[in-house]
């Protein structure tokens, strides 16, 4: 009998429809993959090419391994813009909503890049938990990188979503917080990572050597295997030269020939056109 039968056609449509109901019943039931995320926080006040945006070049390029054919170490690179500064003495922050803005135009032509507000909301997650809600009490909040892991952990539990993080810095500040003694919880930080960072090594006078590093990750590892035994810090330099990164130099000029040398061009477009550093109308 041919398939133009109904007797047939319909039977056979059923059991097709059955097998395709039962397929996707099972993909629900997939394991959820983990998703492996770098996190990137910055004032980026303003962003610049030699600094921010080389840095996260080299995190977009990582891989998971020596060939350059693997996969790519990590699936999202998340520029965390900081919303509101630790230290009162970096408190000269152009607003928020620019530095996101400046950030997405620095680093649009770069892979896997994701420009985050989560910064800005971690304030509110951080004033409800402590019963806050005055704007101006939120305000005078000081909130570091602890209580961001711990906001990240509660939203992708509220999501079902699975993320591996890694934390990128400098190397100034991983010897800041591996010194375990200056930051907020800088143990719970280090164990929420797993030990996972990116650092960044910058060639030139009044930096961290290579040696010095691999040093402290060797302390730090004897320091937590006394309660952990099989801890081990999981961390990848990066090494890159010194070269025009001055944020600082940038916001101090209105020289556009100065500026090309640490800002791209679009950047130096959006402060123009929004007056901000010394484009402001009260220089």
């Amino acid at each position: 009998r041919n398939f133009g039968d109904n007797n047939v056609f319909v039977p056979t449509l059923t059991i097709f429809t059955t097998v395709l109901v039962i397929a996707s019943t099972f993909h629900l039931f997939k394991p959820r993959q983990i998703k492996k995320v770098c996190l990137f926080g910055t004032s980026a006040n303003p962003p610049t090419k030699g600094g921010h945006k080389s840095i996260i070049s080299s995190l977009s390029s990582l891989r998971s391994s020596d060939n350059l054919k693997s996969a790519k170490k990590f699936d999202e690179i998340r520029v965390l813009p900081v919303f509101k500064h630790m230290y009162s003495t970096k408190g000269d922050l152009a607003s928020f909503h620019h530095r996101m803005e400046m950030c997405k135009i620095a680093f649009q032509d770069i892979p896997n890049i994701n420009v985050s507000d989560q910064e800005r909301k971690l304030f509110d997650y951080v004033a409800k938990k402590q019963g806050i809600t005055s704007e101006s009490e939120k305000m005078k909040l000081r909130v570091g990188t602890f209580d961001l892991l711990d906001y990240l952990d509660e939203e992708n539990r509220n999501k079902g979503v699975k993320e591996e993080f890694t934390l990128a810095m400098g190397a100034d500040t991983f010897m800041d917080l591996t010194t375990l003694k200056k930051w907020k919880k800088p143990k719970e930080i280090i164990l929420m990572v797993e030990g996972r960072f990116v650092v960044k090594l910058r060639l030139g006078e009044n930096s961290f050597s290579k040696s010095q590093i691999l040093e402290r990750i060797k302390t730090v590892n004897r320091s937590f295997q006394e309660e952990i035994p099989s801890f081990q810090m999981r961390v990848e330099l990066i090494t890159e030269s010194s070269s025009d990164t001055s944020s600082t130099a940038a916001r101090e000029t209105r020289d556009e020939e100065q500026l090309a040398r640490y800002l791209d061009k679009n950047v130096i477009d959006y402060i123009k056109t929004n007056n901000l550093y010394m484009f402001s109308s009260q220089f």
